[in-house]
């Protein structure tokens, strides 16, 4: 265990000792350094941040609306929450017809609250034993979100079926992947039984271009911050798989290479 982790730990539980916690890094993570801390009857998630921009104070806002696991610690550098005993959904899980139903069911008592999270893929839902959905990471989340926002919110939640990140080349997307119309009108239906979902339906394509945008735009911080090429290689994906895509990112990208 490296040393700043145990300092991290130190600060929530100043009397804990290095032999008694055992430490599982979740390297499904992205943005943020994620471990599970296992101690004596106590367990909880460590949060490193890696997005310099991440806002805990809307963390801990949403914390007081109950739609995110309770923050048990938190500063400028990391936070303590609490562990969500589940299973980390898959690929095939998010996908599923039963499960992508409670997911819009969950997804919409957050939205009800005019909260978006905009970062809703499998890695960031647990299913517990009784079968419940819990949405978890909410670092991209927005509040006061308008209903664009949350059309938004669903629209990057069919992208990231195009994505398997248990593969060591996660930035690849199977476009064939992307929910046909009738599984999108399914997901509506248990999302909000009152929309009009003709018109839905049509808010939340005409968010491929900003959704792909956004995550553009986040690929090319996180190559400037980490140098890794696997940002790059995902951008240009994205770039590749949106028709309308301002010729200013494919500019920056030549830029960087």
């Amino acid at each position: 265990m490296d040393n700043y982790i145990f300092e991290y730990i130190k600060k929530y539980k100043p009397n804990v000792n290095f032999n008694e916690i055992k430490i599982t890094n979740i390297d499904t993570a992205l943005s943020n350094y994620v471990y599970k801390v296992e101690c004596k009857l106590e367990t909880f998630i460590l949060r490193i941040f890696g997005n310099p921009y991440y806002n805990i104070d809307l963390q801990i806002y949403l914390n007081k609306l109950n739609i995110y696991p309770k923050i048990l610690f938190s500063n400028n550098k990391f936070s303590i929450e609490e562990f969500v005993d589940g299973k980390q959904l898959t690929l095939k899980d998010f996908t599923n017809v039963n499960i992508y139903r409670k997911i819009a069911q969950k997804l919409k008592k957050i939205h009800k609250k005019n909260i978006t999270h905009n970062d809703l893929h499998y890695n960031n839902l647990l299913i517990d034993k009784k079968d419940e959905i819990h949405i978890l990471d909410f670092e991209f989340a927005k509040k006061n979100s308008t209903y664009k926002d949350k059309m938004l919110d669903i629209c990057n939640l069919f992208c990231e079926w195009m994505y398997d990140y248990s593969k060591d080349n996660w930035y690849d997307l199977d476009i064939n992947n992307f929910p046909s119309k009738e599984i999108q009108l399914d997901f509506l239906k248990y999302y909000d039984s009152n929309l009009d979902y003709q018109q839905s339906l049509k808010d939340i394509n005409e968010n491929l271009n900003i959704c792909h945008s956004n995550w553009i735009e986040w690929s090319i911080e996180k190559y400037k911050r980490t140098n890794n090429i696997d940002y790059l290689l995902y951008c240009e994906k994205r770039i590749k798989v949106n028709k309308i895509i301002n010729n200013k990112y494919i500019e920056i990208i030549y830029n960087l290479i």
